[in-house]
């Protein structure tokens, strides 16, 4: 039996690095740790070191966001009222409370009540406009709705025709030239109804649920078998090699 003290440098380290100290049975874990630990410790400095700058940026921020509020009038207030939610509005106001003189906490609802009225006045000004704005996009979309569906029918009437030439033309190839033209046709028919077949069964999921089971299973087989030995040769040495710790005040 090893005893460890709590104030031993590796006892120190590994509460530093990980904020609490696991229960180690053994020493071989606890020396794991220990040394996993010496090597994370640089990194957790800077962690810890840019926190406290970025504490130092918020604090800063809130400092300056004080002396804003503290420069505006009631028209500047009004125009950040339409900037934020009514609750940070409110929640901002207290700073007035404690460094403006002659602003009570009770003429915060007041000034929210006379905000929210010219507020609310302003919006439906401009909802007036909306629906007049409105009103004409309905009638534009739908003249665009005509104009589009006459342009898709005469695009359609026109893929219809050059489609019926162009097979004209070959059929008539076929006919003067052999039937080679006839052989490339039905291989392309072939080749696009197998690439159908093949795009449903992708799309299907019914159907590649299996096979994607058995693909996964393989892929993760070497990292499923190198964990279960590494675990199964760790815990031989641990039952057998290792001395047993104990943590002391």
């Amino acid at each position: 039996m090893i005893t460890i003290k709590k104030t031993s440098w590796h006892f120190r380290i590994q509460k530093y690095v990980l904020g609490y100290v696991p229960d180690h049975k053994g020493l071989c874990s606890y020396f794991w740790m220990t040394l996993a630990c010496i090597c994370l410790s640089p990194f957790i400095a800077l962690i810890n070191k840019v926190r406290e700058f970025t504490q130092a940026i918020r604090e800063y921020s809130a400092r300056n966001h004080e002396k804003y509020l503290l420069s505006l009038d009631d028209e500047g207030l009004y125009k950040y009222y339409k900037t934020v939610d009514r609750w940070k509005f409110e929640n901002d106001m207290h700073v007035l409370v404690r460094n403006r003189k002659g602003f009570h906490p009770g003429r915060i609802g007041k000034l929210m009540e006379k905000f929210a009225e010219r507020y609310w006045n302003e919006l439906q000004s401009k909802r007036k406009k909306l629906v007049r704005v409105e009103k004409i996009s309905e009638k534009l979309a739908k003249f665009l709705s005509v104009v589009g569906k006459v342009l898709y029918y005469i695009f359609i009437t026109f893929v219809v025709i050059v489609a019926a030439g162009v097979l004209y033309i070959a059929i008539q190839d076929i006919h003067t030239n052999g039937k080679w033209m006839e052989v490339l046709i039905i291989f392309a028919s072939v080749a696009a109804f197998a690439v159908v077949l093949l795009t449903g069964a992708i799309l299907y999921d019914g159907s590649t649920r299996e096979f994607k089971k058995k693909f996964k299973a393989k892929i993760t087989f070497p990292f499923r078998y190198t964990y279960r030995k590494f675990k199964a040769t760790s815990d031989f040495i641990f039952e057998n090699y290792c001395p047993r710790i104990e943590i002391e005040d």
